[in-house]
Parts: C-alpha cells; structure tokens; sequence
C-alpha cells in the first residue's frame, strides 16, 4: 500500500525564477485579458478577410471602399489586440509555472502569434493601403488576392495556437529549471516541476491536477 504526498501549496518562493509566481486572483484576471484579446484579434482578422472578399466582388464598385474601411479596421483593432494577446500571454507564461521554454505547446503558440503579429504589422498594413490605391485605377492590378490568402492564413494560425492552448500536447522540453529543495527528494511519475505546477493551479483554482492555461 503506498501513500500519495500531499501537494505543497502555492508559495511565491518555492523555486528561483526571473519573473516571480502571479498571485491566483491577478493570474485569474491576465487569463481574462488573454482570452478577450486573442478573440477579439480572431474576429478583426475575419472582418478584414470579408471586406477583402467584398472588394474583390463583380467589377470591383466596392473594392476602394471595402479597402478604406480595412485599413481603418486594421490601424485601430488589429495592432490593439494583437499586441495585449502577445503581452498578455507572455505574462502568463512567464508567471506561472508552464514557463516560456518548458513546454513545446507554449513555445509553438508564442511563436505563431509571434509571427501573425509581424506579418500584420509588415506586410498587411501596406498591402491594404496599396490595394485601396489601385483600386481606383481598373487597368492597374491589385493586392486583394494577397490580402485576403493573408488573412485567412492568419485565422488559420491563430485558431491553431487556440489548440494548442486547450489541448497542450507534446509533453515537456529539455529545458528545466532547478527543482526546490522541499520537491527533489520525492519520488513518483511526475516530476518535481509538474508538482509545484499543480500545487499553484491548485491554489488557482481550488481543484488539484494538471496545470491549464
């Protein structure tokens, strides 16, 4: 017969970190914050995606508007979400115990988000503005078919770091801090690190187990 150590609670000191453990009730809120943002930057890109459709409907009478109003989408609600989605999620990551660069999931998803945040911020930007300039001009050519392949593909990015957050595959990477002290000595299929995470998500939400983000 074997006998389960009981899991240590949450303590802000219990491991050495750069970025200190979030307290439950502030980690609670930053997790708001994240999901709103990363919705809202899921329904502006589809926004865009439709008035880059619209624009490139039968003989293009809606294309300089359908642009202008893109644009004006993108300069105020793209840049806005997109960058509370990445701060958000970088503060949630760095404190708590997943870690940045523990686990394969949160390094993917911060790099995808990372990248739909560049490419919005280098190449959809211009291509908008260039798009509603040449569709004034019906013999020029335009950038609507880029546009709207770009936006769709970042739909399609960011709907896979949403997986990727509810289903957290992969496993662990090799990175690993130190353990605590009170933690190396135990034994078990978890390791110490997995432990000290569900104590904090225990304390999070007052039920033990894996940790979620």
């Amino acid at each position: 017969m074997t006998t389960e150590l009981p899991v240590p609670r949450y303590s802000p000191s219990s491991r050495p970190r750069i970025v200190p453990l979030m307290p439950p009730h502030a980690r609670r809120m930053v997790l708001v914050l994240h999901v709103t943002a990363s919705a809202g930057w899921i329904g502006v890109e589809a926004c865009l995606l439709a008035l880059c459709v619209t624009a490139l409907g039968p003989g293009g009478r809606q294309a300089v508007p359908a642009y202008l109003a893109a644009g004006q989408l993108g300069s105020l609600l793209a840049f806005p979400a997109c960058l509370l989605s990445l701060a958000t999620g970088l503060l949630l990551a760095l404190g708590t115990p997943w870690g940045l660069l523990r686990y394969y999931w949160v390094l993917i998803k911060f790099l995808l988000t990372s990248a739909v945040m560049l490419a919005d911020l280098l190449t959809v930007n211009h291509l908008l503005g260039e798009a509603a300039a040449k569709a004034a001009l019906p013999a020029a050519g335009g950038a609507g078919p880029a546009l709207a392949a770009a936006c769709a593909g970042h739909i399609s990015t960011l709907l896979a770091a949403m997986l990727l957050a509810i289903f957290k595959p992969w496993g662990r990477t090799g990175y690993q801090l130190p353990a605590p002290r009170s933690l190396a000595g135990r034994t078990g299929t978890a390791s110490a690190a997995d432990e000290t995470a569900r104590a904090y998500e225990t304390g999070v939400t007052g039920v033990s187990g894996d940790p979620k983000r």
